[in-house]
């Protein structure tokens, strides 16, 4: 069965799904090398779903996994989707973000991570992990809180 019919039929996301969605956000993405900026996104979700190319940082990756994974899923929980600001150079700044989808078969698993491909479980995740927002809570003025949602 396909990933957007067996959706339809659960309430939340399995590990399978992620991977399925986070993949065709690469197909036809190039990643873009520029400073990074802690706090812009911008979803190419609308690119993706009608076979553009298109090109961004990590945090434009981030931005369409995670906006794909609600769009193919309504009945995902926002409360089970969140972005990450991460260090991957070991500093306590951040310097990269991840999406993170809390799944009914694996647990957190990390997506939309343009230094690794595919998918991953939280235990695998060897960045340092800053602050994170839940999708719950982003809107006009987003609740950051430090660490990870898994602690």
């Amino acid at each position: 069965m396909c990933c957007a019919a067996r959706i339809g039929m659960v309430q939340e996301m399995i590990f399978s799904d992620v991977k399925k969605i986070d993949y065709q956000a690469r197909t036809k993405f190039t990643y873009k090398v520029t400073d990074f900026e802690l706090y812009h996104w911008r979803s190419h979700a609308s690119e993706v779903l009608t076979g553009l190319p298109w090109s961004d940082c990590c945090s434009g990756l981030t931005a369409t996994v995670m906006d794909m994974i609600t769009r193919t899923n309504a009945q995902e929980p926002l409360e089970n989707c969140f972005r990450l600001l991460v260090s991957i150079s070991g500093t306590r700044t951040p310097d990269h973000i991840v999406g993170c989808v809390k799944t009914t078969d694996n647990g957190y698993v990390i997506c939309g991570d343009t230094t690794k491909f595919p998918p991953y479980t939280h235990t695998a995740m060897t960045h340092f992990g800053i602050f994170y927002n839940c999708l719950a809570e982003a809107g006009d003025d987003p609740v950051w809180r430090q660490g990870v949602p898994w602690k």
